[in-house]
């Protein structure tokens, strides 16, 4: 395990995960976040990572990101078939 290399992924979820919480155009850094999450993840092993932290917050972001665009995506869709009546 490179520890450097998991702190930099770790902090790189973050950034992504906090980026992820705009809808719609947010959604590619939330994706680039999971995948960020995954990677530190599969590096660190069982071993101690000390931006645990950011790593789980990253992924937490990333996750609400992700559902805050279905829910957007889901209104706007609802809007035009009600304006299409």
């Amino acid at each position: 395990m490179d520890k450097i290399r998991v702190i930099k992924l770790s902090m790189q979820c973050l950034r992504y995960g906090v980026l992820g919480l705009l809808p719609i155009i947010g959604l590619p850094f939330a994706v680039r976040a999971l995948v960020c999450y995954r990677r530190a993840r599969r590096e660190a092993g069982g071993d101690w990572n000390p931006a645990t932290r950011q790593l789980y917050s990253g992924h937490t972001l990333a996750v609400v990101g992700c559902g805050l665009t279905v829910l957007t995506l889901a209104v706007i869709v609802v809007a035009v078939i009600n304006a299409s009546r």
